[in-house]
């Protein structure tokens, strides 16, 4: 798994190491800071609230592995990278660029 932060926040605040991480898991935003996430690797859906939630570490309650949450609707994905697009300044530039990865992982998970 090519992870490109060295660490990551978990669903407490904490910090973790990267190599700590044990599998991806994907979700889906409800409303107001509620989701849906799957655990990447026993397929089991949680429901739960937090503030923070893409590229944040949940535990499983059913395997409990550290699952790194990642947003997977490409709808979603292409809209923010239009946005990134039609805007030309730098900050937004890097945004664009960003989001450009992001959608050629979530490609190469799929495969």
């Amino acid at each position: 798994m090519f992870l490109n932060d060295q660490r990551y926040e978990d669903e407490s605040g904490r910090f973790i190491d990267r190599n700590e991480i044990e599998v991806l898991g994907t979700y889906e935003h409800m409303a107001d800071g509620f989701f849906k996430w799957q655990c990447g690797l026993c397929n089991s859906v949680d429901s739960t609230r937090a503030f923070k939630i893409g590229g944040v570490v949940f535990k499983c309650r059913e395997c409990g592995k550290k699952n790194l949450l990642i947003r997977t609707d490409i709808k979603f994905i292409n809209q923010k990278m239009a946005n990134a697009d039609r805007n030309d300044t730098e900050s937004e530039r890097k945004i664009s660029k960003s989001l450009k990865y992001l959608g050629l992982a979530i490609s190469e998970l799929g495969r």
